[in-house]
């Protein structure tokens, strides 16, 4: 397996940051997404080598007590929202059919690396999109997605990581090859909530996504496997 981030800084890379619902007591979902983007910005991707897809509301959402900003620890010291500007897609144009797009459609060649982030509920077989935005992504569509972008040489190797309850009953139909996905819960259990904060009045992370974080933070030269051990 390849390093799991730092490697990325020698070649060409990519990634794609779903953040799948919208609603204030949602605001993880959201934080979550924006925090890995700055994340992978810190380690040398650009505005240009990443797709961000979210809703777009908490930041302004009335019972934000920081209007214009979101957070991901409780100590409030960093905004993590990168701003619209850095959105690439928000509000109801965050539908399953735009990230099955995106996956076909990748501005990538054979030699390329990419990193895909699904952060949101999820269900037997499905991951959510935000309310009012449609079906939600299905594990049989999605497959097909990542084979057609097999099929397209789109990629070298492909890292996906799903934040979702549910979320093996998706990833174990993916059967594109060089995938390694690694998820927050198997094809029977949930995944759950972190960091409430009380001020805010709701939860900033997730418990697979803070302790992801956590761990690149702590060992950035970690490789998949071992992230996954």
């Amino acid at each position: 397996m390849f390093l799991l981030l730092s490697a990325l800084v020698s070649c060409k890379r990519f990634a794609l940051l779903y953040a799948g619902s919208n609603g204030f007591y949602n605001y993880r979902h959201q934080a979550d997404i924006f925090t890995i983007y700055n994340q992978l910005l810190a380690r040398g991707f650009t505005y240009y080598d990443m797709a961000v897809y979210a809703y777009n509301d908490i930041a302004t959402d009335s019972a934000n007590p920081f209007t214009g900003q979101v957070f991901h620890s409780i100590d409030h010291k960093v905004n993590v929202f990168p701003g619209d500007h850095a959105i690439n897609c928000k509000g109801d144009k965050v539908t399953a059919h735009i990230l099955y797009n995106a996956l076909s459609t990748l501005p990538t060649s054979r030699n390329d690396y990419i990193f895909m982030y699904y952060d949101n509920h999820g269900g037997p077989g499905i991951l959510g999109v935000p309310d009012g935005n449609g079906d939600d992504i299905t594990a049989d569509l999605l497959s097909e997605a990542f084979t057609n972008c097999s099929q397209k040489h789109a990629y070298k190797q492909f890292l996906f990581l799903i934040e979702a309850c549910y979320a093996g009953s998706v990833a174990q139909e993916i059967t594109a090859p060089n995938v390694a996905i690694i998820t927050a819960a198997n094809d029977h259990e949930s995944s759950y909530a972190a960091v409430y904060d009380e001020e805010v009045g709701t939860y900033l992370s997730n418990e697979f996504s803070n302790n992801f974080i956590s761990i690149i933070d702590e060992s950035p030269e970690l490789t998949v496997g071992e992230l996954f051990t």
